[in-house]
C-alpha cells in the first residue's frame, strides 16, 4: 500500500506565467542528475508528452513521476505528486513524496536528501514553504523522545533523593520558590484526575516544568540583613523620593545567602558543566516534544546533547546509593520489606506499583485493558470508515473473560448484504511479572479468514538493594504497533471484498467521458443518501441500487428527455414514460 511520506506546500509564485508541466519535469530532471533517481518506472502514457519525460498528468494541474532509487542491493519505489492550485488568486503548489516500500529510519538519509533537494530547487520560486507531514522528521523525535523522558524522570528521582533524605519530607515547602508551588497547585487536581491510580502518590516533581527542576538544582535561600542605608532613611524622612524598584534593589544587596543547594550538595555528584549542559537539554527537549521538525544534524546534536547529561545522571545516582544510604539501612529496609512480603503480596505489589510506576495487572486487567484498546479501536475504525456509506459497522461486543473467544463486532457490506465478522481468540494470559499475554483477531467472511495477534507485556520491577527500594524493569504495554497493523489489515481486507464502488465511478468517469461514453450512474438522487450514485450499468452494480449505500431506487427513463426519474415503467406498452417536466409539457400543449 503506497504511503505518504513527506508533503509540503509552496505558496505564492514569483512567476505567474508558470509552465507546469515543464516546471514539474525540470525538477525530476535535476535530481535524476544529483543521483537521487536512478531509473525511471515506465509507463505507456508517457508517450502523450513524447519521449524524454518522466512525467504523467493525471489530471489538470496533477502530474506524478514513478521511478526507482538502488543503493547498493536495496531497491524502493517512490511516486512525486505535484499538485498546482490557487487560492484567491495566489498560485499554490503542493508536492507529496509517496513510497511503498520504503523503511523510515534513522540510519537511512534518503528521503531527507530527497525532500530537501525538491525544496532547494523550488524554494526560490515561491515565497513561503509550509510543511504539512513528514514521517521523516517524526521518526527522528520518535528516537529521541524515550531518552528525553528518561533523562527528565532521572532528574527528578536524583533531586527528590537527596533533598528528601538530607532535609527531609518538609523540603517542598521549607526551600522551593512559592511560584514553583503555586505551578504545583494549579496542576495538582487536573493531574490527579487524569491518573487516578496515582493519586495518594507524592507528585510533586512530576507536576512542575523541566526548567523548574534546574531552578531547584541551584537554588539559593536568602536571608535578610538589614543595615542602614542613606537613601531609604532619607525616604522615609519625606527628604527625598524612591522608586520601588530601586527599593528593591537597595534591600536586596543587604541579602546573604543561607543556603546554596547546588553548592552544598549537587555539586558532590555533578560536574560544573552540568547546568550549562542541562539547559542545552532543556532547549533540545522542547524542540522534540513539542513536534518542531528535525534533520539529522539536529538529531545527532540532540542525541549527543541527552547522552552527555543522562551519562551524569546515571553517575550521580548510583553515587548516591553509595553514599547517603549506609548498609545498615539498607539491611533494614529489605528486612521490612521481606516481612511485608511474607504478610501480604497484596501490601507488596501496591508497594512496588507505588514506587516505581509500573503496572502489574492480574488477568482480569489484562483482558480489561484488552477490551479497553479494541473498543477504542472499533471507535477509530468506525471514524475511518464514516464516509464509506456503503459499509456499516456493528456495535461493539465486550470481551468476556469467561469466553476464551467470541464476536467483537460485524461490518455490514450493504451493496450485496454480506457480513465480515471481528471476532476475539484468547490464545494465553500470562499474570507473571514480565508474562507476555496474547489474543488473536479474527476476521471472517464466508470461507475467507484472516488473523492477526496482539500481544501485552506485563509491568516487571527489580528490588534495588542500594537505594532501598524498587525500580522498574518492564513497564507493562500492549503492542500498539500490532493495534496499527490490525487495523492496516482490516482496511486492505475491507478493501479486498468490499469494493468501493463510488470510488471506482469516480476513478473511471474521467476516461469513460473523454472517451465518449455515458455515465455509469444516473443524473438522479438516492431516496436514501441523497447522492447521485444509482447504478444504471450493470457492469458495475444492480439496475437501480445505489452505489454509495446500497439502498434499491426505483428509476426510469424519460422517453422525451432521456433523463433517468424517480418512479417505476409505464404498465401499458403504447403508453410513454415521462418525467414531471416532461409530462407538464405535453400537458400545456
Amino acid at each position: 500500500m503506497i504511503t505518504t511520506l513527506v508533503n509540503f506546500l509552496l505558496i505564492n509564485s514569483s512567476d505567474l506565467s508558470i509552465d507546469m508541466f515543464s516546471y514539474t519535469d525540470n525538477i525530476m530532471k535535476i535530481l535524476f542528475k544529483k543521483g537521487l533517481i536512478t531509473q525511471f518506472s515506465i509507463s505507456d502514457a508517457r508517450a502523450d508528452f513524447g519521449d524524454g519525460t518522466s512525467i504523467i498528468e493525471i489530471v489538470d494541474t496533477i502530474y506524478t513521476s514513478e521511478y526507482i532509487y538502488i543503493k547498493g542491493e536495496e531497491k524502493t519505489h517512490w511516486q512525486l505528486i505535484f499538485e498546482f492550485g490557487t487560492f484567491t488568486s495566489s498560485r499554490q503548489l503542493q508536492i507529496k513524496i509517496n513510497s511503498d516500500d520504503y523503511d523510515v529510519k534513522v540510519a537511512d538519509n534518503y528521503l531527507e536528501q530527497l525532500k530537501l533537494s525538491i525544496k532547494n530547487i523550488v524554494k526560490s520560486d515561491w515565497k513561503r514553504t509550509i510543511w504539512l507531514m513528514d514521517k521523516d522528521s517524526e521518526i527522528l523525535s520518535i528516537t529521541l523522545y524515550p531518552s528525553v523522558y528518561r533523562v527528565e524522570n532521572m532528574t527528578r528521582q536524583l533531586i527528590s533523593e537527596i533533598m528528601t533524605k538530607e532535609y527531609g519530607i518538609g523540603w517542598w515547602d521549607a526551600y522551593v520558590p512559592i511560584q514553583i508551588r503555586n505551578k504545583h497547585k494549579v496542576r495538582l487536581s487536573g493531574y490527579k484526575s487524569i491518573a487516578p491510580g496515582f493519586a495518594n502518590v507524592d507528585e510533586r516533581l512530576m507536576s512542575i516544568d523541566i526548567g523548574d527542576l534546574n531552578s531547584i538544582l541551584t537554588l539559593k535561600e536568602k536571608k535578610w540583613n538589614p543595615s542602614f542605608s542613606t537613601e531609604i532613611n532619607n525616604f522615609l524622612n519625606n527628604q527625598s523620593d524612591i522608586k520601588l524598584e530601586k527599593m528593591k534593589e537597595v534591600l536586596s544587596d543587604q541579602m546573604e545567602v543561607t543556603l546554596d543547594l547546588w553548592g552544598e550538595q549537587f555539586s558532590k555528584y555533578l560536574s560544573e558543566n552540568f547546568i550549562k549542559n542541562f539547559k542545552t537539554f532543556e532547549l533540545n527537549r522542547n524542540h522534540v516534544v513539542h513536534n518542531k521538525l528535525i534533520d539529522r544534524t539536529a538529531y545527532s546534536s540532540i542525541f549527543n546533547s541527552i547522552n552527555i547529561v543522562e551519562v551524569e545522571l546515571k553517575k550521580a545516582l548510583q553515587k548516591v546509593g553509595e553514599i547517603v544510604v549506609s548498609r545498615e539501612e539498607m539491611d533494614v529496609i529489605e528486612e521490612k520489606m521481606y516481612i511485608a512480603q511474607q504478610k501480604s503480596e497484596v501490601a507488596l505489589h501496591e508497594i512496588m506499583e507505588s514506587e516505581t510506576g509500573v503496572e502489574i495487572r492480574n488477568s482480569e486487567e489484562i483482558i480489561d485493558l484488552y477490551d479497553e484498546y479494541l473498543y477504542q479501536f472499533h471507535s477509530e475504525l468506525e471514524d475511518y470508515l464514516r464516509f464509506r456509506n456503503d459499509l456499516e459497522v456493528g456495535e461493539y461486543q465486550n470481551i468476556l473473560s469467561k469466553n476464551n473467544d467470541g464476536t467483537l463486532f460485524e461490518i455490514t457490506y450493504k451493496i450485496n448484504d454480506k457480513v465480515a465478522i471481528v471476532s476475539y481468540s484468547i490464545e494465553s494470559i500470562d499474570d507473571s511479572q514480565g508474562g507476555e499475554s496474547t489474543v488473536e483477531i479474527i476476521i471472517t467472511l464466508d470461507e475467507k479468514r484472516e488473523s492477526h495477534s496482539i500481544t501485552y507485556r506485563n509491568g516487571e520491577v527489580v528490588f534495588n538493594s542500594y537505594q532501598g527500594c524498587y525500580l522498574p524493569e518492564t513497564q507493562d504495554a500492549i503492542s500498539t504497533e500490532d493495534i496499527g497493523l490490525l487495523k492496516d489489515y482490516l482496511v486492505e481486507f475491507l478493501d479486498t471484498y468490499f469494493e468501493n464502488i463510488r470510488e471506482k465511478v469516480d476513478s473511471e468517469m474521467y476516461s469513460i467521458i473523454k472517451d465518449g461514453g455515458n455515465s455509469p450512474v444516473a443524473d438522479t438522487s438516492c431516496c436514501e443518501c441523497g447522492e447521485e450514485y444509482i447504478c444504471i450499468d450493470e457492469n458495475y452494480g444492480v439496475f437501480g441500487q445505489c452505489l454509495n449505500c446500497g439502498e434499491m431506487n426505483e428509476i426510469c427513463l424519460c422517453d422525451r428527455c432521456g433523463c433517468y426519474f424517480e418512479g417505476e415503467s409505464n404498465k401499458y406498452r403504447d403508453a410513454p414514460n415521462l418525467c414531471d417536466s416532461c409530462q407538464d409539457y405535453y400537458e400545456n400543449q
